[in-house]
Order: structure tokens, then C-alpha cells, then sequence
């Protein structure tokens, strides 16, 4: 039997207009939009089809924003063309996806998430306002390799390998001085390139300490349920049941490694071979293919897609 995964984007693939094509076609899309803003208490509607792209990519605005157009987009396949979480097989999602993820599998309520993510944007944004400190993507680099610059580079601050997306894919999260000198050592760990990216501080590092303890305790006020289909953590790469298990991960995961591309080869492992990612971007599914170019990935990022996105798992 085909097995198939839904996958979730995370910050990075926002940018203005996002789900505003949605919201045009569809009011359930809409609606959705407008409960978002309901609970935060501003328009984020507003902010995320009309920009500045600086307001868009502000940690606190874009984690809601993205959140929100990924589950707008899930609601229109719902209520539309009967979607259903148990058609599944697995779902995960990247660094703030997982908490879209979460509400796909019905761990989470939509308004407690979107709660959770502005708020952990926001905590995340102001330890990001403490110490200059960014991230950097290790094109080429071994596991091996990004944990040697790290080492190297910790002369001048504190550096970690944060994220592991995908075949010799790493990114790395420190002082702006650290990343400095890790740039400077890249050729002689035979790592082809490293990329900058847009982001206000160190991720996924001990940097967001402060606000991976304020995040628990918004956290501990949550109701978390068990999954109703398998969930993977990014802290662990692995498959979590427990839905405590899930709420301790999540306090983690902003200060812990990501572990993307265990995750995916667990999905492959257990035989998922169509993976589905609706939301802004096509990132996740970039890197499926840079796994293995034989895997069926389907992106959803705008109303014409729908027709094939349906087909596929219909004839999956």
C-alpha cells in the first residue's frame, strides 16, 4: 500500500501575499485568517498580504503567519474536498511547524497554537535583540565536518550545528564573531559554501535559553491530546506517542538541534514515498528530493495547485 506524509514549512518560507490567494478564493480560508487574528489581537491578515516584507519577516509576525496560511490551506481541502488527518500515514513539520503539524494531527487546537507560536516568536525575537547572532546553512558539510567548525569557531563565540535538513545540508547557529571565523575555515573541511540566512538570531541554540523557559510555562497552560496519526519530533528525529512526551519536546526544541533529515529517512523507512507540503514555499520539499529523487512530493502554495493536489492522493 502507498503511503504518504504531510509536511509542514518553517520560517524562512514566508513572504508578502502569503495565503492571500487563498482568502480571495475560498472564505473558509478567510475565516481562518480572521480567528488568528481574534487571538492575537492584532491583523495579522493584513500583515501577511500586504507587508513590509521587513514586518512579514519579523520572527514574531511570520511563525503565526505561516502557521496560519498552512492551516487555511487544510481547511479548504477539508471542507471542500473532505480531507481527512487518517489518510496519513506520518506528519512532522520544521522548527515552528511542528506546531501546524500538531493541529493537523489534533494534538493541538488552532487557537492555542497560533497563541503558542506568536508568543514563542516573540520570546524568540527578543533573545534574538540580547547579542548579535544569526545562522548560517553548510552547503557540503558533513555531520562531522559542521560539528569541527563549530569547535574551531567557538574561539570566538558560542557556535552549534542547529539544524540537520538534508544530505550534507547544515546549519549552524551562533555569535555573528563566530560565524565570521566558521566562514573563514569552510574550504579547508571541503564544505562548498556557506549561506547566510534571514533570520534575526542564533535558532535552535543556547541563545534562545530565556525564551525556551518562558515558552514551558505557556506550554504547561496548553491541552495537549495524543496524535491521531504518527508524529515526528524535530529534538528527536523520531516518532513521539506520548502527548507529555510532545509538551516537553516542544520546550526543547527552540534551544536543541533540529533533526530533520532523521526524520525524513524514518518517514522513508517505514515506506512513505508521497510527501505533501501545503504552505508558503517549496522548501521542505526541495530537500526531500536532494534525500531521494524518486520520492512523489506535492506542494500546495496557491488555489490552481489544488486540482493536482487532490488527484494525488486520491490516486494514491
Amino acid at each position: 500500500m502507498i503511503q504518504r506524509a504531510m509536511l509542514f514549512p518553517g520560517q524562512g518560507a514566508q513572504y508578502p501575499g502569503m495565503g492571500k490567494s487563498f482568502c480571495e478564493a475560498f472564505p473558509e480560508a478567510d475565516a481562518l485568517f480572521m480567528r488568528a487574528n481574534e487571538v492575537l489581537g492584532f491583523d495579522l491578515k493584513s500583515i501577511c498580504f500586504n507587508g513590509p516584507e521587513e514586518q512579514v519577516n519579523r520572527t514574531d509576525i511570520c511563525q503565526p503567519g505561516i502557521l496560519t496560511t498552512s492551516l487555511a490551506i487544510l481547511e479548504v481541502l477539508k471542507t471542500r474536498h473532505g480531507l481527512d488527518p487518517k489518510l496519513f500515514h506520518a506528519t512532522a513539520g520544521l522548527s515552528l511547524g511542528e506546531y501546524t503539524a500538531l493541529v493537523f494531527a489534533d494534538v493541538l487546537d488552532f487557537e492555542d497554537a497560533v497563541s503558542l507560536v506568536a508568543k514563542r516568536g516573540r520570546y524568540m525575537q527578543d533573545d534574538s535583540a540580547k547579542a548579535p547572532s544569526g545562522m548560517m546553512t553548510l552547503i557540503g558539510a558533513t555531520k562531522e565536518a559542521a560539528e569541527e567548525i563549530c569547535r574551531r569557531a567557538s574561539s570566538a563565540g558560542i557556535i552549534v550545528a542547529a539544524n540537520f535538513l538534508g544530505p550534507n545540508q547544515i546549519a549552524v547557529s551562533g555569535a555573528l564573531e563566530a560565524l565570521d571565523r566558521a566562514e573563514t575555515m569552510l574550504k579547508d573541511l571541503n564544505v562548498k559554501r556557506g549561506i547566510r540566512l534571514k533570520v534575526s538570531g542564533a535558532f535552535h541554540s543556547p541563545f534562545m535559553h530565556d525564551g525556551g523557559e518562558k515558552l514551558k510555562m505557556e506550554l504547561e497552560r496548553a491541552a495537549f491530546r495524543p496524535p491521531v496519526i504518527p508524529f515526528a519530533s524535530n529534538v528527536s528525529g523520531n516518532f513521539v506517542e506520548d502527548s507529555e512526551e510532545i509538551r516537553e519536546h516542544l520546550g526543547r526544541q527552540v534551544t536543541s538541534p533540529v533533526y530533520w533529515n532523521d526524520t525524513m529517512n524514518r518517514f522513508i523507512d517505514r515506506g512513505i514515498s508521497i510527501f505533501y507540503e501545503p504552505g508558503p514555499g517549496k522548501v521542505l520539499s526541495g530537500i526531500l528530493k536532494k534525500v531521494d529523487r524518486s520520492l512523489i512530493t506535492l506542494t500546495l502554495d496557491d488555489p490552481e495547485e489544488i486540482e493536482s493536489f487532490i488527484e494525488g492522493w486520491k490516486e494514491s
